[in-house]
């Protein structure tokens, strides 16, 4: 083995190759710093456009927190509100033996926006999740000015197919106040 490497050492294609080897190297050091730089680039290129996008998301988001999801073109009355509660659950299939109880509160501004808001916190007793779920959603196809911020579901031990119910349903209305 020794005597085979020591041919190899003394050929001629290793004394051509030879002088030019650090010349190779330097070449292929070369295109792989100038390949790795490239997609380094690329990389940063794509890091900055989406660093933007997040910022346009991020003040878009922001300018939405400042304004209501959805608004009804004159103040609700609360009684009006209730009455959009009980309209939606007979919609629905739900008797009265379902609604334990709907409290309306008075119409409130809300800081010193030109918005006011209407709430009421509605409870229901042994409905099924999908009653649930299809009086919310007409509640919002009747009156597309309703919001239902919060939502409390929680099912009985002794009636597990049934569920308690308790949301709110807002009404937020714009209207400036007349000073």
């Amino acid at each position: 083995m020794g005597n085979k490497l020591h041919k190899l050492l003394k050929s001629d294609f290793l004394k051509t190759v030879a002088p030019i080897f650090p010349l190779l190297l330097g070449v292929a050091v070369t295109l792989g710093a100038w390949h790795w730089q490239r997609d380094e680039r690329v990389q940063l290129d794509r890091w900055h456009q989406e660093a933007l996008e997040c910022q346009s998301l991020a003040a878009g988001i922001m300018g939405l927190r400042n304004k209501p999801k959805s608004v009804v073109d004159r103040v609700v009355d609360s009684r009006a509100l209730a009455g959009y509660i009980e309209h939606a659950a007979r919609n629905v299939g739900m008797g009265q033996t379902h609604i334990c109880s709907i409290h309306p509160d008075y119409p409130r501004r809300i800081g010193s926006t030109p918005y006011v808001e209407t709430s009421t916190r509605v409870r229901l007793t042994e409905v099924s999740i999908s009653d649930a779920a299809r009086l919310i959603w007409n509640l919002r196809r009747e009156s597309p000015g309703l919001n239902i911020p919060q939502l409390r579901m929680w099912s009985e031990p002794t009636k597990p197919a049934t569920w308690e119910v308790e949301l709110e349903v807002v009404a937020l209305a714009y209207s400036p106040s007349q000073e």
